[in-house]
């Protein structure tokens, strides 16, 4: 029987399928998308009974470690501790733990690509009608997001600014930067897997303007130097992309260069928390951190938290967390690209504790990369 028929495959392609739209999906709570990731991998587990990699408790420990002096800063500093997020990290981990046992983040990209491949043409599909009949959106459910109300038609989300509709494409994802690395993901294992560019990897790449995602489209420029070939078909399929979707190629360009690039409000919003990291930070603080509670009490509550992976790494844990978080992605056994694109993606988007970028810490054994 042929592969895509086998039903123990199709079952592990639905399962990871449903832990990438836990990491993306902007309708469970963040503690109600930890609980199923645990209750998905003890499941997992369970099921396989594999011995627990060595080198996988050894990745664990270093982060019950970090959650310990996370802990322990909150307490020094301030007296008191915030358990909520410490709870969170440790069940992200543990999770990651014991489904690194039986599957590895390769099989995790392959899902999402599988996944991507699937829906683009009806997601992005449904986002091209809503640019052309804006009316359409008006069949859609309002659910709220970031203290916003937004609208879904299942296969697409759509965000709004001030009661006005963005036009940015936002997949299955809560923003478009989330989206847009989940269709970088998809088109680099789809160009790796096939060696060929078609015309699904040609809607993924439209799709990717789509998002108006400045991360995706840098991510979009590193699969294509990495991958793409340069034959007649490819370079026709390129210009029949840029042909029928000239007018939104011109109008993201002018959107990236008036409403981002060049809009130092955006500028300061995006990267201004940088700066009050640095003016607050000493020594000490560069190394630990500022803690849980004094990130909840001050940043957070002033909306001076990071929205990017790495920024909140560092005024939660300090670099001492950024460092080991960025050691085990560069130490792990994925492809460059994939590397690449998580590292890329961190600098934009709070993904750093979803399954996806949890089992790439686990994914430390070379066997597991086939």
């Amino acid at each position: 029987m042929k592969k895509s028929y086998d039903l123990n495959n199709l079952k592990k392609i639905l399962t990871l399928s449903i832990l990438i739209l836990l990491c993306v999906t902007p309708f469970v709570a963040l503690e109600l998308k930890a609980i199923a990731f645990l209750i998905i991998s003890l499941f997992g587990y369970l099921r396989s009974r594999k011995q627990v990699k060595k080198i996988s408790i050894a990745v664990f420990l270093t982060f019950v470690f970090l959650i310990i002096i996370g802990v322990a800063n909150d307490l020094i500093r301030l007296g008191d501790a915030e358990i909520k997020f410490p709870i969170y990290f440790f069940i992200s981990v543990f999770s990651g733990l014991l489904l690194s046992q039986t599957y590895s983040a390769k099989d995790l990209i392959d899902a999402n690509e599988i996944m991507v491949s699937k829906l683009i043409i009806v997601s992005f599909g449904i986002h091209a009608l809503t640019l052309v009949f804006p009316q359409v959106l008006d069949f859609g459910w309002d659910y709220t997001y970031d203290g916003t109300t937004r609208k879904t038609l299942v296969f697409a989300n759509f965000a709004f600014e001030s009661g006005h509709y963005t036009k940015r494409f936002n997949y299955i994802a809560w923003e478009a930067g989330a989206a847009a690395f989940l269709l970088a993901l998809a088109l680099a294992r789809r160009l790796e897997k096939y060696s060929k560019f078609d015309i699904i990897s040609l809607v993924i790449i439209i799709a990717i303007f789509g998002t108006r995602s400045t991360a995706g489209l840098i991510m979009l420029f590193c699969v294509l130097l990495l991958y793409i070939k340069l034959n007649i078909k490819s370079i026709l399929l390129v210009f029949l992309g840029i042909a029928i979707t000239y007018p939104l190629l011109i109008e993201d360009i002018n959107y990236h260069a008036n409403e981002k690039i060049g809009n130092q409000n955006y500028v300061e919003g995006r990267y201004g928390r940088y700066e009050v990291t640095i003016e607050e930070f000493d020594l000490k603080d560069y190394v630990f951190g500022k803690g849980n509670k004094y990130y909840d009490d001050n940043y957070k509550f002033q909306n001076l938290g990071h929205w990017d992976s790495w920024g909140q790494m560092l005024q939660r844990y300090g670099l001492l967390a950024v460092l080991l978080v960025l050691l085990f992605i560069l130490k792990s056994n994925l492809a460059w690209i994939y590397k690449i694109l998580i590292v890329m993606i961190f600098g934009s988007q709070s993904l750093w504790l979803t399954p996806l970028a949890v089992m790439a810490y686990f994914s430390q054994n070379k066997e597991d990369y086939k």
